[in-house]
């Protein structure tokens, strides 16, 4: 039995949308940070994950103790992360 038979070609990937220019970046996080509708802890998350770039679940999950505010990083420990090892987040003064 020849091997394409046995096999069926993989389904075509599908790419998510992305913003790869800054100006279009610069765009949301200004919309982003003018937005008076939503709730306050909704609105505030969109605000930090341009800026810090945590995914969303990692963005609910995330702990005061992980925030050094005196060494400006979030230190999530490697418990909380797949990989076995801390993940650091530089903090911004806009942050």
């Amino acid at each position: 039995m020849p091997l394409k038979d046995i096999l069926k070609p993989l389904p075509k990937v599908q790419s998510h949308a992305a913003i790869v220019q800054p100006t279009e970046l610069g765009e949301l996080i200004q919309d982003i940070d003018s937005n008076t509708s939503g709730g306050f802890c909704t609105v505030e998350a969109l605000k930090l994950i341009p800026r810090i770039f945590l995914r969303p679940k990692e963005i609910r999950e995330l702990k005061w103790e992980f925030v050094d505010f005196d060494d400006k990083m979030i230190r999530i420990p490697a418990d909380d992360m797949k990989k076995d090892r801390d993940h650091l987040v530089p903090l911004s003064k806009q942050v």
